[in-house]
């Protein structure tokens, strides 16, 4: 296993660069109370791995995942105002060439970088700490 450090936020300048931006509409968080409406199962959407797309489940302070090529795994925390941190990162150790290998990059910088997570209909956008876009991923069904 591997720790991903903190400052591969710093790296993100270039991979944000490259993300899309939403527009207006998005709902950061439920209501105080209500359920965390991050909960469940999400799979990247225009990221491709060596084994599909990277997905992740996220509940119970925990987040779950494969980024397309190694799993993940981290504690999470989502706050009522749309604030989310992830803890250390945790993966496995196979070696990832190609899109595969920039796919897991993404994937592993923008939880490390993500300090907000929006939702619009059934995607949930993780943003830094200044809004922008870091990776966006559909609701699986």
């Amino acid at each position: 296993m591997r720790t991903i450090p903190r400052f591969a936020a710093l790296m993100l300048t270039c991979a944000a660069s490259a993300c899309a931006s939403d527009a207006g509409g998005a709902a950061d968080a439920a209501a105080p109370g209500a359920p965390d409406a991050s909960r469940g199962s999400w799979v990247a959407r225009s990221l491709r791995g060596a084994e599909g797309p990277p997905r992740m489940a996220l509940g119970d302070g925990k987040v779950r995942g494969h980024t397309g090529c190694n799993g993940f795994s981290a504690t999470y925390a989502r706050a009522a105002d749309g604030s989310i941190t992830f803890g250390a990162i945790v993966s496995s150790k196979k070696f990832c060439e190609g899109e595969a290998g920039r796919s897991e990059q993404r994937v592993l910088r923008a939880l490390a970088a993500a300090r907000r997570a929006t939702i619009v209909g059934d995607t949930l956008t993780l943003r830094d700490a200044a809004g922008v876009a870091l990776l966006a991923w559909k609701r699986a069904r």
